[in-house]
């Protein structure tokens, strides 16, 4: 017989009844009803033992998930520097000790967190050495996108960048479409406008785009840009946008969409328009990366109108006279 069912009996030998859990500073203690105890100090322990809770009356497994609840805490919370430039590329990471005395956890936590960054490219890790924040945004890991619209919050850079992403992702699918589409699939869309009211709120424009956008997708006959579609909406509908644009697409914009896939010819053209007006309007914010560039730039320094005068007086003197 296995240690572990050799311990495992030794545990069930104290009493044949249900076991109370409850937290220790050494570890998990079992109490049972004849005031037997039993403390659970090692993870071999945590992962074999299963008792019966009296007050739930359910099975209970003891397993680390406290533990990897506050991984996931440091991880996102280092995370969430750096996407968002609290942690700038270049900078040197705090050491892990001093980290772990921050957090409140072991520097073991710690490391695993560092680990998880460097595996998604925001770090730079050297034994012996200090860890060095890189650029997020020369990093090549795509799970970078759904992180980043985690992190995000109104107004900053992300979220406008995640509005910008939302209408600048249409675009392939909607000249895809435009080739392959069946008429079937045509009056499907119709089918779709039609049940559309006459003046549709923002919840019911968000319903309608949740059919129209996948069966476009569809109509692409192009397999990655389904799942790209689905995992759009799984993440939108997950951590939902935290920035939205004046509503561009009304109906009538939804029924030119559809008239032009019908005449296979000219989507391209209509949405070119659509997301020239999110970019005027994602731009004007103050927090988005091209109006925070234009507001570091150093302003043209003037000339007095006084001094170019005299400027254009010495010139002209300069000059020979000719007869």
């Amino acid at each position: 017989m296995s240690a572990a069912a050799l311990e495992q009996r030794e545990l069930q030998s104290h009493i044949g009844c249900s076991w109370q859990v409850s937290g220790s500073p050494i570890g998990l203690v079992l109490y049972g009803a004849k005031g037997a105890k039993k403390t659970i100090v090692s993870s071999k322990q945590l992962r074999t033992l299963k008792v019966e809770q009296r007050a739930v009356g359910s099975a209970f497994q003891a397993t680390p998930a406290l533990r990897q609840r506050v991984a996931d805490r440091v991880f996102n919370e280092l995370l969430g520097a750096i996407l968002r430039g609290e942690l700038k590329p270049g900078e040197a990471v705090p050491p892990q000790r001093d980290l772990s005395v921050q957090f409140g956890v072991s520097p073991l936590i710690v490391r695993q967190a560092i680990h998880r960054l460097e595996e998604l490219e925001l770090v730079r890790v050297r034994q012996g050495s200090t860890t060095i924040v890189l650029d997020p945004n020369e990093a090549s890991d795509v799970r970078l996108i759904q992180l980043q619209l985690e992190v995000s919050q109104p107004g900053d850079a992300l979220a406008l960048a995640g509005v910008e992403n939302r209408s600048a992702l249409a675009l392939p699918l909607l000249v895809l479409a435009e080739r392959r589409i069946s008429a079937r699939e045509v009056r499907e869309l119709e089918e779709l406008l039609d049940a559309l009211s006459e003046a549709p709120t923002p919840e019911e424009m968000s319903r309608f785009a949740q059919q129209f956008w996948p069966r476009i997708a569809v109509a692409t006959r192009n397999p990655l840009l389904r799942h790209q579609v689905r995992w759009w909406f799984r993440v939108t509908e997950t951590f939902r946008p935290k920035e939205t644009a004046p509503h561009t697409l009304s109906p009538q914009v939804y029924r030119r969409l559809v008239d032009a896939l019908r005449a296979h010819h000219g989507v391209a053209e209509i949405w070119f328009k659509v997301i020239h007006a999110v970019c005027d309007w994602t731009e004007a914010q103050p927090r988005h990366t091209v109006a925070v560039e234009r507001a570091s730039r150093p302003a043209p320094a003037k000339r007095s109108p006084a001094r170019t005068r005299s400027r254009t007086a010495r010139s002209r003197a300069s000059k020979p006279r000719t007869r």
